[in-house]
């Protein structure tokens, strides 16, 4: 297929062999989200310029709504792929902040990548605010973990390196999140980018997703539980590390 992408940031399958990717849409980062049939590369328009500003994340629920990050307007939006419409799930558009609780109440800070577990909660990668955070399908929030950037340990301390402290959700820290997924068994696994690193949450009660949308009725995934060689330490740039 001819058509090219603009720089693009996130993707996601449904159940109907489609592939949706958002992209940041060129020097503007107007944002798209386009939908590409895998069965011979067609690729569509689902959301066009001028609604999302620098798309991060997408995923695509069990009853066939696609979930995106709109990172700039720190939100997250749903999309119905069947009539196009856009609505808010979560947050204030154009309005950053850390509160949590209902979809009214809560506030994201350059949201990054979304994952699906089950019952369709959503992991936020909520990039600003240097933590996880769950969203429910009513669009109330709750942090997974994540403490806030002015209660880390800080560098005074001989060894201690700020946001990078492991630990209960009260006091783990995370700094930069930016890409998450969920294994079957409700691990979360989230990529960094300040320290080079991925760690594991575990015992947060989510359960695997169920299922890639289709329109209705989630198919079934039998995903297994991730496994990382190396599985911990501090890697330098160009260190391999396989999941």
């Amino acid at each position: 297929n001819a058509t090219v992408l603009a720089s693009p940031t996130a993707l996601a399958f449904d159940g109907s062999a489609n592939l949706y990717v958002t992209e940041l849409g060129g020097a503007a980062l107007t944002g798209l989200l386009r939908r590409v049939a895998l069965s011979n590369g067609t690729v569509t328009t689902i959301v066009p310029a001028g609604t999302l500003t620098s798309p991060r994340g997408v995923e695509v629920l069990d009853i066939g709504t696609i979930a995106v990050s709109d990172s700039g307007n720190h939100a997250i939006r749903l999309v119905n792929p069947t009539s196009l419409a856009v609505t808010l799930l979560s947050g204030l558009a154009g309005t950053s902040g850390t509160n949590v609780g209902t979809a009214a109440q809560s506030r994201f800070a350059s949201p990054h990548h979304l994952a699906k577990s089950g019952g369709d909660v959503l992991v936020v990668a909520d990039q600003g605010n240097h933590r996880l955070t769950l969203i429910a399908t009513n669009g109330n929030t709750s942090v997974l973990y994540g403490i806030p950037s002015n209660s880390w340990e800080t560098a005074s301390a001989p060894g201690i390196l700020p946001g990078w402290e492991n630990g209960t959700v009260d006091f783990a820290e995370s700094r930069t999140p930016s890409g998450v997924v969920v294994d079957g068994s409700g691990n979360v696994f989230v990529s960094e980018q300040f320290y080079h690193v991925i760690r594991q949450a575990s015992g947060s009660g989510l359960t695997g997703a169920s299922g890639v949308g289709t329109g209705g009725s989630a198919g079934s995934l039998s995903a297994p539980s991730l496994t990382f060689s190396p599985s911990s330490g501090y890697f330098p740039l160009g260190t391999l590390i396989t999941v």
